[in-house]
């Protein structure tokens, strides 16, 4: 059989091909030296990453550092490892590889790049004071679409939900609307909506993202997306059509927050009209979360099976626990479980109801700011 020649693994990854790329590349690598093998071994583990194969990136990624890059080279090469290390839920191994790329950046794109890798895997850890902080920190002047980004999310967290949706169409202007930054920024203001309630919104805008991801040939985040309407769908018109698909993916690829996810939304959307399914899907999703250490996922998990009847007042305490720093989902859980504290706790669950008042005046949801109101004078009256 004919090796592939440069030109044809060129043709192959222009065309989005990537996994025939990615094999094509290796063989060019393979049977190269110098500067042709490593420039090779950088092209075939991008189309792996592309292609959504993290444990073949991994395994490039080595073939690539053992070739001896330059340290730009083995930045990149080590980014790519560690958000492939994420994918698989092996969260602390992404956050020392991150740390590593930050250290050994040498240029002022490396370093950008590399800490905003470093800020998606505290985000997934929960980690969210060093999140916070290192945004905090940063120094620099003028405009930065990833840091940019990654504020619209410390916004969303702490409940400036205006701010957010102010900071994305800002964003969206400076960039303009390519697959990718719709795809994202989509994403986000379904997160916003469906944190405001705004169920069929968050609908519409999940699927939207979806739709843009596709289009830039990128499935993972896609399916992400999916499994989000699918989740926005449970509260109104359970619709888990077409997570079959998805859920297998993932599992086939090890992309495990993201079969975690989609398991979320597919046992939400099967609780009514299958509850056994259901609580398969919502049980092996947790196992999954709580297996990455990937606690704000963990938490989401964990306090929606507590409302569907399949979480203790256990669990429950130990969701407003994950959920701490995430304004959206912890005020909720908080209520929640300030309620189940009336005949035992009274006291701490004033003080739970109070939390989440104060979070439900930030981000200006007056229903629920007066269901803590009445949670709390009735607790009070109480003790």
């Amino acid at each position: 059989m004919r090796r592939p020649s440069v030109a044809q693994a060129a043709a192959l990854e222009a065309g989005q091909r990537w996994e025939d790329a990615a094999r094509a590349w290796a063989a060019v690598r393979d049977r190269s030296d110098g500067d042709q093998a490593r420039n090779a071994a950088g092209r075939c583990q991008s189309c792996w990453r592309r292609g959504d194969r993290p444990r073949l990136v991994l395994e490039a990624g080595d073939a690539a550092l053992a070739l001896g890059l330059d340290p730009i080279q083995a930045s990149t090469v080590r980014l790519s490892m560690a958000s492939a290390c994420a994918q698989l839920g092996e969260l602390e191994r992404a956050e020392g590889l991150s740390k590593d790329a930050v250290r050994g950046a040498s240029s002022a794109e490396q370093r950008e790049l590399a800490m905003d890798t470093l800020l998606g895997i505290w985000l997934q850890r929960g980690e969210l004071v060093a999140f916070a902080g290192a945004l905090a920190a940063d120094p620099r002047d003028g405009p930065s679409p990833p840091r940019e980004f990654r504020r619209v999310q410390r916004d969303r967290l702490i409940g400036r939900l205006d701010e957010a949706v102010m900071r994305l169409e800002q964003l969206e202007r400076n960039l303009g609307l390519t697959p990718p930054v719709r795809g994202a920024c989509a994403a986000e203001l379904g997160e916003i909506a469906l944190v405001r309630g705004e169920h069929e919104q968050a609908m519409a805008l999940f699927a939207e993202s979806a739709r843009a991801w596709e289009q830039a040939s990128r499935m993972a985040p896609r399916w992400s997306a999916e499994a989000a309407r699918g989740l926005a769908a449970s509260w109104i018109a359970p619709d888990g059509v077409g997570l079959d698909v998805g859920v297998a993916w993932a599992r086939r690829r090890g992309l495990v927050g993201l079969e975690a996810w989609l398991r979320l939304a597919r046992g939400l959307c099967a609780t009514r009209s299958d509850p056994t399914s259901g609580a398969r899907d919502l049980s092996r999703a947790q196992e999954l979360a709580d297996g990455a250490g990937a606690r704000l996922i963990s938490g989401r998990i964990r306090w929606l099976r507590c409302t569907v009847g399949l979480g203790d007042l256990r669990e429950l305490e130990r969701a407003v626990v994950e959920l701490t720093g995430d304004a959206g989902w912890w005020a909720p859980a908080a209520l929640a479980l300030a309620e189940a504290l009336a005949q035992d706790d009274r006291a701490r669950g004033v003080k739970l109801a109070m939390g989440a008042h104060t979070c439900f005046v930030g981000m200006h949801l007056i229903a629920e700011q007066e269901r803590a109101l009445d949670t709390i004078k009735a607790l009070s009256g109480a003790i």
